[in-house]
């Protein structure tokens, strides 16, 4: 673990460690692991506003092969991680990689969380909805008729999921997970001093506080 950017108001960048999830195959000799999490638990203390933890979010981050950063994640994750991801070359080196994470949650990212749960399960039903009015159109044979009706059914039934994971990504900035492209840390951008406090404080290996209920 380690902080960067650390600002007059005491917020930082936090560098987690990762380790192979438990439950997870070892990669064979030579290879690498594709599902990592956190090392050491976290302080119950929310990141974003540093109040105590009501929730625990159980939420996930990949490596993406990215074609570039923008000037926000260079400056979070440094340029070195940001020269790993310019070139194809240099992406076809790292195997995109699943960083689980249980994050803990104040009571206002648990508002922001659920509303982001809600325009999630949105865009999927308006998907569902979209998709069966093609299957309709189908089998009732009124496609000729209805040719520009079908289109816009089938394609806005394709991208409203994309419009769900879009969502889900603002939320990801919103609690200021990142991660480089070659899975040396998770880091959480701009955290509250009184996390970046406690987890200073924390010995490595430290048990974790008490669970509490789960948020997804």
């Amino acid at each position: 673990m380690r902080f960067g950017g650390i600002a007059k108001t005491g917020r930082a960048h936090v560098h987690l460690e990762l380790k192979r999830r438990e439950d997870a195959r070892p990669a064979p000799e030579g290879g690498v692991d594709l599902f990592l999490t956190v090392r050491d638990p976290l302080p119950p203390v929310c990141a974003v506003h540093g109040e105590p933890e009501v929730r625990t979010l159980r939420t996930w981050i990949t490596t993406g092969r990215k074609t570039r950063h923008t000037r926000g994640q260079i400056r979070i994750l440094g340029a070195e991680a940001a020269a790993k991801a310019h070139t194809f070359h240099s992406r076809s080196e790292h195997w995109s990689r699943h960083i689980a994470i249980r994050l803990p949650l104040c009571r206002r990212c648990v508002v922001v969380n659920r509303v982001a749960r809600g325009f999630m399960a949105l865009f999927l039903a308006i998907s569902v909805l979209l998709l069966l009015t093609v299957v309709v159109i189908g089998v009732t044979g009124t496609g000729p008729d209805h040719k520009a009706l079908a289109t816009m059914a089938f394609f806005g039934g394709l991208w409203s999921p994309a419009l769900g994971l879009g969502v889900r990504q603002i939320r990801q900035g919103w609690l200021g997970l990142e991660a480089p492209i070659d899975a040396s840390a998770l880091v959480i951008a701009d955290a509250h001093p009184n996390f970046v406090r406690e987890l200073g404080n924390a010995p490595a290996g430290a048990s974790q506080a008490p669970i509490q209920p789960y948020e997804h």
